[in-house]
């Protein structure tokens, strides 16, 4: 395969009978095994953080349930304070911390039934390397969609430093 028409297909998948089946029509289009490098890429083995820190958030608050209930318990309490004996004030402040408790604590356990369901989903990728020619490019980017690809990217071998270097560590 000479360097100037080589095409390094970079694609992922999920781990499962539609990756090997792709192999399987590469393979009958006239892909070799030696122009694949499969990696498989290992899961999250320890559970997610619940909460964030300065240097790494992952888009979910605990506390935005908690201010709203906060808040909706803060003016109910208002509201019926004027009907009670400790007054509007007492019962704004009472209705705070108890709305911002049961709303941290439902925030809490939805995001926890959440991770535990995303942690027994056993998704793990598989990173597909293939080196061919350009008039094999085509139709191998064709069956990687096919097959249900997450992703996929052309590299041309030519241009991009690192499938040359790639390229001189096949020789």
């Amino acid at each position: 395969m000479s360097q100037e028409t080589a095409i390094c297909l970079v694609a992922s998948f999920e781990q499962n009978t539609h990756f090997e089946m792709a192999l399987v029509h590469l393979e009958q289009i006239g892909i070799v095994r030696s122009q694949l490098f499969a990696v498989p890429l290992e899961s999250r083995s320890m559970p997610p953080q619940f909460f964030d820190t300065i240097s790494r958030s992952d888009g979910r608050s605990l506390f935005d349930g908690a201010a709203a209930l906060g808040t909706v318990m803060m003016v109910l309490g208002s509201i019926y304070g004027f009907l009670w004996k400790w007054g509007p004030i007492l019962w704004g402040i009472i209705g705070l911390f108890i709305g911002g408790l049961i709303g941290f604590g439902l925030d809490y356990l939805w995001t926890r039934s959440q991770q535990v369901k995303q942690l027994k989903k056993p998704m793990t990728e598989v990173v597909l390397l293939l080196y061919c020619r350009q008039d094999e490019a085509d139709a191998s980017v064709r069956v990687l969609w096919q097959q249900g690809a997450l992703g996929v990217a052309r590299l041309d071998r030519s241009k991009d430093a690192f499938c040359r270097d790639s390229a001189h560590s096949e020789k």
